[in-house]
């Protein structure tokens, strides 16, 4: 979506609730998918990937293995999760970003500091 200054957040919401998108939920394998296209992205044996998101997604097998994918090609993920760990058991497929990733929890200002000195 364009944004300018002159758009209000009402007229914003009202454009995403629109979309084809709306409450259809994340799908984060597309971003991998876009990692692992060679024309955009710049992966390699140096490279310290930092995934932000609760792990919510739709396609999870997929995400996985695009995750191990790209874990094959780059020294270190790191997800921070800003959902407490506890309720991780709950979230299907987040075993297998576990495998193929350093998943931490941020779910707190404390717990955020915590991965960052991790990291």
């Amino acid at each position: 979506f364009d944004i300018n200054a002159s758009q209000s957040a009402s007229d914003f919401e009202q454009r995403v609730k629109k979309s084809n998108l709306w409450m259809k939920g994340t799908n984060i394998n597309h971003a991998f998918e876009n990692l692992m296209d060679p024309r955009s992205s710049n992966l390699n044996s140096s490279t310290v990937l930092l995934i932000v998101s609760d792990a919510k997604t739709l396609d999870w097998d997929k995400a996985t293995k695009s995750l191990e994918t790209i874990g094959s090609k780059v020294k270190k993920i790191f997800w921070l999760n800003p959902l407490p760990k506890n309720s991780w058991i709950k979230i299907p497929g987040i075993e297998g970003f576990e495998k193929h990733s350093t998943m931490l929890d941020c779910s707190t200002l404390e717990r955020l500091s915590e991965a960052c000195r991790r990291i």
